[in-house]
């Protein structure tokens, strides 16, 4: 294994599912619950969870009112999956918490769903986060 800090590395986005893939809401909703459980602080996560839990389901009813009923089954499968599996997950925070002194004080304490939706901020790049 080698290291090479002047190494750039550039991620195309969704590169592998399109947006109109359900399955791509699928991993956007559990991978997102599951980064919410094993990185955020105790503190935060008792009252983060819960508004991260009703906005996902108004995202899913706002999918369903939309006629996109399989994105909406995604978010609710996304659930399903993290809640069957959160002994697992809560494994993966007790070890990222050895990381948390570096990783956790560089993550960007904003709400997305102000971001894009209220601020309209479309990437995380437009997201002001000095105040972290």
């Amino acid at each position: 294994i080698y290291y090479n800090g002047d190494s750039h590395v550039y991620h195309v986005g969704g590169g592998t599912l399109s947006r109109a893939n359900p399955n791509k809401t699928y991993y956007n909703f559990r991978n997102g619950l599951s980064m919410l459980i094993k990185n955020e602080k105790q503190a935060r996560l008792w009252w983060k969870l819960p508004f991260r839990i009703f906005f996902d389901f108004l995202a899913a009813i706002k999918f369903v009112s939309a006629d996109s009923w399989k994105d909406g089954w995604a978010v609710v499968k996304a659930h399903a999956y993290f809640w069957s599996n959160i002994g697992n997950i809560l494994k993966k925070r007790e070890l990222a918490k050895k990381d948390w002194k570096n990783s956790v004080a560089s993550l960007c304490n904003k709400y997305i769903v102000i971001e894009y939706f209220i601020k309209g901020n479309r990437k995380y790049s437009d997201f002001d986060c000095r105040d972290r």
